[in-house]
């Protein structure tokens, strides 16, 4: 489930990267992204993200992805939401709620692993129900897991929609993953912080895409909706 990366004429891993992009050679996976997660879908999803963070830090191809960490994006907080003001539509209560669990979160470091980077449900593929493999490793690098379990389990099945998933579910997935590859307590506590960031850089660009006339309020109001639900449960593991 996972595509091979191909080495171009020079043997390197990746192309020649233009204005700091780059761009991976991989082989095609079959299937499409789930429009409605089962329990068995989503299992699938959960264990494959688990099977990838379990390689450790060890990255097995050349890799120029940048280092996916909490302590990067806490740097960049202020910019964030600098991003989320232009939108009077977002639930400003929701804002300041997810930016207090952020603030009071703090500089924190956790296990490194590899990360897929940009693990939304719209990059795993099914046919039918069955798992087919992951797409769009460009961002690929070492980093923090909640990276890909906060920013995957908070989107939606197409690269521009709302969450997908209930808080059930998500809750549910955080289990598997749990008993698939434990999550160390320190991470577990910072949990709700970490979805609060996603969350929020996940409605920013919502808003703008709801701005440009391409997405619907409801797709960010479902967003919204699972991201009040994650900030009101005192523990989501």
């Amino acid at each position: 489930p996972i595509p091979h990366l191909v080495r171009n004429k020079n043997w390197k891993w990746y192309l020649t990267p233009w204005d700091g992009a780059v761009v991976y050679l991989m082989t095609a996976v079959p299937g499409k992204s789930c429009k409605s997660h089962t329990k068995e879908t989503l299992d699938q999803y959960i264990e494959w993200l688990a099977a990838i963070h379990s390689w450790g830090e060890q990255y097995p191809h050349d890799n120029r992805g940048s280092l996916a960490t909490w302590n990067a994006k806490w740097e960049e907080r202020h910019e964030l939401l600098k991003t989320l003001e232009p939108f009077d539509l977002l639930d400003q209560d929701l804002i300041t709620r997810a930016i207090q669990e952020i603030e009071a979160l703090g500089l924190q470091t956790f296990t490194t692993v590899i990360v897929h980077g940009d693990a939304r449900l719209c990059h795993a593929l099914y046919e039918g129900e069955k798992f087919s493999g992951f797409i769009d490793f460009d961002q690929s690098t070492q980093g923090e897991r909640w990276m890909d379990l906060c920013y995957g389990l908070i989107s939606g099945p197409e690269p521009h929609s709302g969450s997908q998933l209930t808080l059930k579910q998500v809750q549910y997935a955080l289990r598997h993953y749990h008993e698939w590859l434990k999550i160390p307590p320190d991470e577990r506590a910072a949990l709700k912080a970490c979805f609060a960031y996603a969350g929020l850089e996940t409605l920013s660009e919502l808003a703008l895409f709801h701005q440009r006339g391409v997405l619907a309020i409801e797709e960010i109001r479902r967003t919204e909706g699972l991201l009040m639900g994650i900030m009101n449960t005192k523990e989501l593991l």
